[in-house]
């Protein structure tokens, strides 16, 4: 069993990794997109939609494959949302106007539902709650590596052969892996919990099993959160090469490779930091997650201000390790407050939420404010303003967070 755990644990974490390369190339070959003949007339909130197209449909399928994921084998659904985000993604490389790559996108985003939905409550149900963090950061740590290679990769491919053999070579991997998906390990709901779970609960006493103040702390926390990671993620290839006038490949390069090692620092840090201190203290996931989110918006903030690139890949730099120190810590918290007969739906549920206030708005809000400010501020003023907007969500999830820790302490300490 521990090497059927393991050997889940890998495939999802590839899989995953795959996911989000796919999810960012787009934002990879942005510059050369926007000098496509076809695309020459598209503004910046209607490049930022392409990212909000794919997350509407992402959010939106996440509930319903939630509740598929309480009906069939899980391990099928990660399978087939990986052939389909993968095929998906290689059609984008060949879309011929607008309407065809925002549709593809959107196909990206039903592929993926189907599989996050319900790769985390597998794994929960693999690995004890001794582990729980340090296995869903080792899941999570795929985001920003996956996301840095979709850039590394995407601008690489792009800077030499164009935009759209980048979505071709993103979206092969998945497939490959999709038939490893189906040697995983189905275990038991509730296997790592007080007792498995037996008969399936009715949506409507799911949702009412969810209806926990906790949970939806967790839930918004995270979304404000979301809203400045993927505005940021989306729109800064896009401003190092328009405002601070590098190429393509270097642009992407840069900040694909910060973005690794930031993400890597910051996931395994808080994920050791947060089972070390949960021992002293049952509320240290949301703890941690809060003030480093609130330690991050003043780095964020400073990030298109600052003279030199130097100083810019810095202040990046501190902002996103900060901002992932929270990813194991965070999605252990989410877990924990689900009961696991109903996690699928929580997950679901979770994912609808995350994006609908997060990274599916967040593009195409960040775009529009750059498109309204420029007549007044310039190009370069304008865009370094949208850039510097994703602090605010940054301290208004930091400070749900903390008032989330301060609840839960004061009812740990009367129950004790």
């Amino acid at each position: 069993m521990i090497r059927g755990a393991v050997w889940t644990l890998v495939v999802l974490t590839l899989l995953n990794f795959v996911n989000y390369v796919d999810r960012y190339v787009l934002s990879a070959v942005l510059e050369p997109l926007k000098q496509d003949p076809a695309f020459l007339t598209v503004s910046n909130a209607r490049f930022g939609f392409l990212q909000t197209a794919f997350m509407v449909v992402y959010m939106v399928a996440s509930l319903p494959a939630g509740v598929l994921g309480r009906r069939v084998p899980r391990k099928y659904l990660v399978a087939a949302g990986a052939v389909i985000w993968s095929v998906a993604t290689v059609a984008s490389g060949l879309a011929r106007s607008y309407g065809e790559l925002a549709q593809a996108r959107a196909l990206t985003g039903f592929g993926e539902a189907g599989y996050a939905a319900v790769a985390p409550a597998i794994l929960s149900d693999l690995f004890s709650r001794r582990w729980r963090a340090r296995v869903l950061g080792l899941f999570y740590l795929a985001t920003p590596v996956g996301s840095a290679l979709g850039y590394v990769v995407g601008g690489a491919v792009a800077s030499r052969w164009g935009w759209r053999p980048a979505f071709f070579v993103a979206g092969g991997p998945g497939l490959v892996f999709a038939i490893a998906a189906l040697f995983t390990v189905e275990p038991v709901r509730g296997a790592q919990d007080d007792a498995p779970v037996g008969a399936r609960v009715p949506l409507a006493i799911a949702l009412r099993k969810l209806a926990r103040a906790d949970y939806w702390q967790v839930t918004l926390g995270t979304a404000l959160m979301t809203f400045s990671v993927g505005g940021l993620a989306f729109w800064m290839p896009t401003y190092l090469q328009e405002v601070r006038r590098m190429d393509l490949a270097a642009a992407n390069f840069l900040f694909g490779g910060l973005t690794v090692v930031a993400g890597i620092v910051g996931t395994v840090t808080g994920s050791l930091l947060g089972d070390a201190w949960r021992k002293r203290d049952p509320a240290a996931y949301v703890k941690l997650s809060a003030w480093g989110l609130l330690a991050a918006a003043p780095f964020a903030c400073a990030i298109p201000f600052v003279g030199g690139l130097p100083a810019c890949f810095a202040l990046t730099f501190v902002a996103e390790l900060l901002v992932f120190v929270n990813t194991g810590p965070l999605n252990a918290a989410l877990i924990d407050s689900a009961p696991p007969e109903v996690r699928e739906v929580a997950v679901g549920l979770y994912i609808l939420v995350l994006h609908t206030l997060g990274d599916a708005i967040s593009p195409t809000l960040l775009g529009w404010l750059a498109d309204a400010l420029r007549p007044a501020a310039g190009r370069d003023l304008a865009e370094s303003i949208a850039v510097a907007a994703t602090a605010l969500p940054l301290i208004g999830g930091g400070l749900i967070l903390v008032g989330l820790g301060r609840r839960a302490g004061r009812q740990i300490a009367a129950a004790g």
